[in-house]
């Protein structure tokens, strides 16, 4: 199993998401763009790091939008690899015509009350090197003592 951290600058072809500091208790946006064409992902379980989430924030959906697919095959499990690898889903697949749930997004709210990242496993069948994909992250700032689900 391989790790790539999409969300730092160390991967030098890609560029580093903006970082998020949320204020007061107001919705924002977390998105990223994976392009396998500048980093092949493994086909060994890897993991992609995708999103950075600040602490004290749940994402209330996230979902992953294919941009360009791969004609090779591989799906992806979104979530978080410590503790939920599959919490908004499994089976994003990265072929061509494919729709669901693709450009769905799954509203199943996580707390995040440390900092972590929102992930994607790769189910370990085929080497993902065409596709270009996009994960979003709907988030409002939280607290351990407000119920934000």
């Amino acid at each position: 199993m391989t790790t790539y951290n999409f969300t730092n600058s160390s991967i030098s072809t890609m560029k580093k998401p903006h970082d998020t500091t949320p204020r007061g208790f107001e919705c924002f946006i977390l998105r990223n763009i994976i392009d396998t064409t500048k980093q092949n992902i493994a086909n060994d379980a890897s993991v992609i790091q995708a999103l950075n989430v600040p602490a004290d924030v749940t994402v209330l959906a996230c979902f992953l939008n294919v941009l360009t697919p791969d004609a090779t095959g591989g799906t992806f499990e979104l979530g978080v690899t410590t503790d939920a690898a599959a919490h908004w889903g499994t089976g994003w697949a990265m072929t061509a015509g494919i729709d669901e749930p693709a450009t769905t997004p799954v509203y199943n709210p996580w707390y995040f009350a440390a900092a972590n990242t929102i992930d994607l496993t790769e189910d370990g069948a085929q080497i993902i090197d065409e596709a270009i994909f996009e994960i979003i992250a709907l988030c409002v700032k939280s607290s351990a003592t407000v119920d934000a689900e």
